[in-house]
């Protein structure tokens, strides 16, 4: 997760660079736009794995929509959609079956409430969030060697980020942590799963 932050810090010191100051779309009620991150999640075991079960944590990305209600120049309500895919599973080896793969919550609809604290800065404004987020899971084919988790997930989503104002539309670049809260598992063997995810998520909106 630490690559994550640190390609963070890095965009944001790059993408300062050419910002300007506030232009006329700060001033507007409500904004649109579209979100591409990339996310590392991480599978949280209450108790040890059974016997020939190991748990790998993923990496993917996620894509959306979004839109955000300025109630003021320093509060910000931005319900979003998003589609995610990582990679994160367990793995059994079976001695008659040989391996078979478990993917944790490999495609999920998310659907999210943020409630946004602004600064009100000029040129820069940072920002920080929280909110709840609802993840449907989406079911692959099961395969004799892959398996799918059927159950959602909900989290709450915390975080940082910053409003960079250029000319025509807003690049905000930002830092979010979600905390899983359900049990996902559908495993007989495994009695809890959660997972936690760190993304890096730029939101591109006017």
């Amino acid at each position: 997760m630490s690559k994550v932050f640190f390609t963070f810090v890095a965009t944001l010191i790059f993408i300062s660079g050419f910002s300007q100051s506030r232009t006329e779309l700060s001033k507007k009620r409500s904004y649109y736009g579209i979100s591409l991150g990339f996310v590392q999640s991480s599978v949280i075991l209450e108790n040890d794995l059974p016997k020939g079960y190991r748990a790998y944590d993923g990496s993917g990305f996620n894509i959306g929509i979004i839109s955000e209600i300025n109630f003021s120049k320093y509060f910000s309500l931005s319900p979003k959609f998003e589609v995610t895919f990582t990679d994160s599973r367990i793995e059994r080896n079976n001695l008659t079956k040989g391996k078979i793969v478990y993917r944790v919550l490999p495609i999920s609809l998310d659907f999210m409430a943020h409630a946004i604290i602004k600064t009100g800065k000029s040129k820069l404004n940072p920002y920080l969030f929280i909110g709840p987020n609802y993840k449907k899971a989406l079911k692959g084919p099961d395969k004799e060697s892959i398996k799918w988790n059927e159950k959602s997930n909900i989290a709450l989503d915390f975080g940082l980020g910053l409003e960079l104002f250029f000319k025509k539309f807003i690049i905000s670049p930002g830092l979010r942590y979600s905390y899983g809260l359900s049990n996902i598992s559908s495993l007989k063997d495994i009695d809890s799963i959660k997972m936690n995810s760190i993304s890096l998520v730029f939101v591109f909106k006017g």
